[in-house]
């Protein structure tokens, strides 16, 4: 042990060294560093290491060192404000923030420059972005944290807690969340990182030692008071702050509490009755001279207004929440208010403008919005569910790590779509019996690992309704105790056992797994070599014996307590709500998740797969259908886009209210949020100028597949292609009306969003009764896959060519969506239409038009818009529609092999003269940039349509009800 702790701190001090040249260090350097360290150590009389430990300490300090963070960007409003930090940091004594530094440093094994830049320097912009709590008189800050699920913001808050409390706020009040286990959960981390001491502990005077997490470490004791407990009934009481807390503005007081109606009300009377004077002007009670801060933690969910009611043309009736966070804000004379969230849809589309007479301003964020950085080691939606290439934006293409599992055989178990009554009685389907022998493979091999984090879960998240839940869990437990009795019993691995089952599991997945993501060098360092399959086997039957299968929902109190087993917990936790909003499944590894949602916000929050698996990221596993995988995909692009262009705006220094954050509406119907909470946002007609459009999914029926094969052979008629073979794509110049016809005559299927033909007709129609005409005139591509051999299509009118395969987005052969009247409509989805280099065709290389485009992109590159790895050698599809001419439109039309997108059933409904299935046909349009402006729709928050014109709802009754 001697022997590992000096190697390891004498390769470090190398490390740091070298570091200072290099931005990344090779696993090279690293294992060199390590070798000269055991060499020295040795040649001083220790005793050598062993080949596994020299590896691990080789693992440890490659994630330490090549876990970096980019710089967290932030809009802000410096009105009524200046900067204050810098001035009065060197007098400030950071009594409370220096703990806590040490204790995620030193206990919590944080590098301390990941921390300083991912919390350190961002708690600061937070702070200097509040109110100095210093300043005389009335001022008030209202700002926005927005971060991935599951990335830190609890670490960050924390920190900022510490560091308000420094600096001189006196009271600090965290909204956690509307379930008793998140608030729970927040109290534990708030006495852990802040107070010192378990409540719970120094109110019953059971004999214990209250110290916890910053009360162990050494240093002076630092006075601060709490009311409120982590036990399910610990929340605020009126009658124990009477007791506990008698005055407000000596030591600081923190409290830690529920979004709910009765409890915020019982706060904002305590908070009054122990201090205030009464404004004679409007007769409202002021707290005065006690600079408040309000952390409401998950912002998006219970606080933002979903009243209906107008009182007036200028005021509404807030829902309850809402109203009473806002009154407790508009009471004190000094206030701020941060809210954290990993979705905040809802929040942006918060009306600014909006004030109440009686609770005061609406929670806009109109002061700040900070977006927290990701360190490199976090596992988030994109390493999960990959990135597509933008180019127009900067994104380059991310490949997915191999943990995803598709489920296709619920339905017999467990419908979509079921109601509360329908408890399941048929058996687990198969998939889900994979997945708790995963489940239970990971956290054997978890424990066989040199890793901190002791605990094992499994979420099971399939339904809303807690007496299915209940059913489910039965299930579950039933299975698990047949596995557990199977493997005590068997000792051998017969065929067919459990045990067999169990090996074969491992085999074919987790070594496979394992060692593809330990080639990656993206997800190497949060994986480790896999153990033997004999230490395995060993291992399961007291894994086994461990499991506890719990359901997590409103009706279950103290669930999921993970701090009071510290020798670690094994659970398969079974819920719905209390397990998508806030709740940290700690050291999860395995998730079986259908419970769709058509909104953006809700889907992000159910994946607590997010976050840090350092050391057994290889071991996770997500089953999930093929339609949730191709919902996140979307939603993981879209907010990739969001915060590419929230970026961008930062580096203009733009303020909330002139940064118009727009959501694009996706192609199936995905909610950006809940009806309820965008009733400011609007839709709006963004212009086409300067974009391209691809038909990405696709109407697979017989009727509409007939209908585009007809409409191309149309196109190659007026395009005057001759009844010949296109042994290649051909490129004819047509006016606009063979365009219209074309689009005209294409069925779409009705959820294709920007592929849809009729808003594009509005447009380009438009476009040429304009004065100056557009768009007149257009580059036609027809596209005919080159090649040899009888693979040929015969249109209607005798023109032969090539189909071109494209796969489908993921696994959506023939996937079946049911309409509103029942009638169903067969689609399949695709990730990419267009074939790289075919967006040039325009640009004749070498030409002046060539050189400027290619000098637009480089120009992009240069300034830092653009996200390439180098600087681009030819011009990008964006810059060729910057420089286009605008009388020029430009498109491509794509025919697709059926054979490798549709059903086999689907094949022969329809047929070409050559008695071969009819292809999909796909189409993009490349329309050049300009000023004109119609018709993209987008759901935008009022600040963004102000811009522009003057210079399902689930969860919603339980969010009203909290």
């Amino acid at each position: 042990m001697r022997t590992l702790a000096r190697i390891l701190k004498l390769a470090r001090v190398d490390l740091e060294d070298f570091q200072k040249d290099k931005a990344l260090l090779t696993r090279e350097d690293i294992e060199s560093a390590v070798t000269d360290a055991h060499d020295f150590s040795v040649q001083r009389g220790l005793e050598p290491a062993t080949e596994e430990d020299l590896t691990e300490i080789v693992r440890q300090l490659e994630k330490e060192f090549n876990t970096y963070v980019e710089p967290g960007e932030g809009l802000y409003d410096p009105t009524d404000h200046k900067p204050w930090l810098a001035t009065r940091r060197s007098n400030i004594e950071w009594r409370f923030w220096d703990r806590y530094r040490r204790l995620m440093i030193e206990d919590e094994g944080r590098p301390g420059h990941v921390f300083d830049k991912s919390v350190g320097v961002v708690t600061d912009k937070i702070l200097d972005s509040l109110e100095d709590p210093t300043r005389e008189g009335r001022w008030e800050r209202r700002g926005l944290v927005a971060g991935q699920v599951q990335s830190g913001k609890t670490s960050n808050y924390i920190g900022l807690i510490n560091k308000a409390i420094d600096s001189g706020y006196k009271l600090v009040i965290v909204l956690a969340g509307a379930h008793d286990s998140l608030r729970s959960q927040t109290q534990q981390r708030v006495n852990e990182g802040v107070l010192g001491f378990n409540t719970v502990d120094a109110f019953s005077s059971t004999g214990q030692s209250p110290k916890t997490g910053v009360g162990l470490k050494s240093g002076p004791f630092l006075r601060i008071n709490c009311s409120t407990t982590v036990e399910s009934n610990g929340d605020f009481s009126l009658s124990t702050a009477k007791r506990a807390l008698q005055s407000l503005g000596g030591d600081p007081v923190i409290l830690v509490v529920k979004k709910n109606a009765s409890i915020l009300s019982n706060v904002y009377r305590w908070a009054t009755e122990l201090t205030h004077t009464v404004d004679p002007e409007t007769n409202k009670k002021i707290v005065q001279k006690l600079p408040l801060l309000v952390l409401d933690d998950e912002a998006d969910y219970a606080s933002v207004d979903t009243s209906q009611k107008k009182l007036t043309d200028d005021e509404s009736d807030p829902s309850k929440i809402n109203g009473l966070i806002r009154k407790i804000l508009d009471t004190f004379e000094q206030s701020a208010y941060v809210a954290y969230t990993a979705t905040p849809f809802a929040n942006i589309f918060i009306d600014p403008k909006a004030k109440h007479s009686s609770v005061g301003n609406d929670l806009f964020p109109e002061h700040f919005i900070i977006r927290l950085p990701e360190p490199s080691n976090y596992s988030g939606p994109i390493r999960f569910f990959g990135l597509n290439e933008d180019t127009d934006v900067g994104l380059e293409s991310v490949t997915p790590i191999p943990t995803l599992r598709t489920v296709d055989d619920h339905e017999g178990w467990l419908r979509d779509g079921h109601k509360k009554t329908e408890v399941p009685e048929d058996e687990l389907p198969d998939s889900m019996k994979t997945a708790i022998q995963s489940f239970i493979l990971s956290a054997a091999l978890k424990q066989l690992r040199p890793i901190k984090n002791k605990h094992s879960s499994m979420l099971v998240h399939v339904t809303r309704f807690k007496d299915v839940q209940e059913g489910v869990r039965l299930q579950v437990e039933d299975y698990v105790e047949e596995l557990r009795v199977s493997v005590r019993h068997e000792g051998v691995e017969e065929s067919g056992s459990a045990l067999s089952e169990l090996k074969k599991l491992y085999q074919s997945d987790f070594l496979t797994t394992t060692s593809t993501m330990m080639r990656q060098e993206e997800s190497r360092s949060e994986c480790m070599e896999i153990s033997p399959w004999y230490e395995v086997a060993v291992t399961l039957s007291s894994v086994l014996d461990e499991v506890e299968v719990q359901v997590v929902n409103g009706s279950v109190k103290d669930s999921l307590m993970y701090s009071s087993r510290p020798e670690g917990l094994t659970v398969i936790a079974v819920g719905g709500d209390k397990l998508s909003r806030g709740l940290t499944l700690e050291g999860l590894t395995t998730s079986y998740y259908l419970r769709a949602s058509r909104m953006y916000d809700t889907l992000m929050q159910m994946g607590r797969w997010f976050g840090y698996r350092p050391g057994y990221l290889d071991l996770c596993r997500i089953f999930t259908t093929s339609q949730l995988v191709t919902w996140y995909e979307r939603i993981t692009n879209a907010t990739a886009k969001l915060y590419r262009e929230f970026d961008i705006m930062a580096q203009l220094n733009k303020t909330p209210k002139q940064f118009g954050l727009r959501v694009q509406q996706h192609p199936d119907g995905l909610m950006v949020t809940a009806r309820n909470k965008s009733r400011n946002a609007q839709s709006l007609r963004v212009s086409f100028a300067g974009t391209q459009c691809e038909t990405l999914l696709f109407d697979t029926s017989a009727a509409s597949r007939k209908a585009n094969w007809d409409a191309l052979d149309s196109l190659l008629t007026a395009c005057l292609v001759k009844p010949d073979v296109l042994e290649r794509s051909q490129v004819a110049s047509v006016e606009a009306n063979v365009v219209i016809d074309f689009l005209n005559s294409y069925v779409a299927h009705r959820d294709t969003g920007r592929g849809l033909p009729k808003p594009l007709v509005d447009y380009i129609r438009q476009c040429t009764h304009l004065d100056v005409p557009e768009l007149e005139n257009w580059i036609v591509m027809i596209g005919s896959r080159q090649g040899t051999g009888d693979d040929l299509l015969t249109t209607p009118s005798g023109k032969k060519l090539r189909s071109f395969d494209r796969a489908p987005s993921p696994e959506l052969e023939n996937q079946v969506m049911e309409s509103e009247n029942g009638v169903r409509q067969p689609r399949v989805t695709i990730k990419r239409l267009v074939s790289s280099g075919d967006e040039l065709l325009p640009l004749q290389k070498g030409s002046e038009e060539w050189e400027r485009a290619l000098g637009w992109a480089q120009e992009r590159f240069d300034a830092g818009d653009a996200k390439a790895r180098t600087r681009p050698t030819r011009p990008s599809a964006a810059a060729e529609r910057m420089v286009r001419d605008k009388n020029t439109g430009f498109l491509m039309v794509y025919p697709l092999n059926p054979e490798k997108l549709l059903h086999k059933d689907l094949l022969q409904e329809v047929t070409t003269h050559d008695d071969a299935p009819i292809p999909l046909v796909g189409f993009a349009v490349s329309f050049p940039q300009s000023d004109n402006d119609l018709a993209v729709e987008y759901q935008v928050n009022s600040v963004y349509w102000d811009a522009m014109f003057d210079d399902e709802d689930e969860g919603a009754q339980d969010e009203q009800q909290a």
